[in-house]
């Protein structure tokens, strides 16, 4: 899941099964725009045309995500509130690679790694099935982020590369901040999230392992 510029849906504030997929099926929904946002600014910057397509396709399958999640919420007596992002113009190629560095290589691929947890460890069947589909689908969507970013860092220049590395910090603490805000042990264990301690140590792996991949270590803010 993506969050579009301006968008600041949360999904530690749930309390509830039904509260938590609802706010997931949101955030599905707004990713939906993020990736439409995304497709028609790679265009704009004349990016590869295999880039465009997968990030359409990507969209395609945040759409398949909002409905599944939505169904769990009213499975669960939770409900879903329709998501409004209004479609920026075309920014300029800085802000898309600082937004594809935050939201895709570092938010995206936590998710992928939660996800993959909750397909594993989830006490409910039915959100296990579910999300073994979403968390093939969120690591498919990490990947390509970090595949656009081989394409987007080059094309970061001058302040803009620092901007970009302060972005990726800030978007860890961001990570860090939210694992220490913890839900209810119940929801936790019905939809297989990770403690805080476990919450944290992938947030630590991801840490290590995100400048070995981002090329702006090399430029002093790695």
């Amino acid at each position: 899941m993506r969050r579009p510029s301006g968008y600041s849906g949360n999904l530690v504030k749930a309390r509830e099964v039904g509260e938590y997929f609802a706010l997931r099926a949101e955030l599905h929904e707004a990713s939906i725009q993020a990736f439409r946002i995304l497709a028609s600014e790679l265009e704009a910057h004349s990016a590869p045309a295999a880039l465009v397509r997968a990030t359409k396709r990507a969209g395609r399958d945040e759409e398949r995500h909002a409905q599944m999640s939505a169904s769990l919420a009213r499975r669960h007596g939770g409900e879903t509130a329709r998501v409004s992002v209004d479609r920026p113009s075309v920014r300029a190629i800085e802000d898309v690679a600082i937004e594809n560095a935050v939201e895709g290589c570092i938010r995206e691929t936590f998710l992928a790694l939660v996800s993959t947890r909750q397909a594993e460890t989830a006490k409910d069947g039915t959100i296990r099935a579910a999300m073994k589909t979403i968390a093939r689908d969120e690591s498919e969507h990490a990947a390509l982020a970090w595949t656009l970013a081989s394409w987007l860092e080059p094309r970061v220049q001058g302040d803009g590369r620092t901007r970009y590395g302060k972005a990726a910090r800030v978007a860890i603490q961001d990570l860090r901040t939210e694992a220490y805000a913890p839900y209810p042990e119940t929801l936790r264990r019905v939809v297989g999230l990770p403690s805080v301690r476990d919450a944290l140590a992938l947030i630590d792996s991801l840490d290590r392992t995100m400048w070995q991949k981002l090329a702006l270590q090399t430029n002093g803010v790695g």
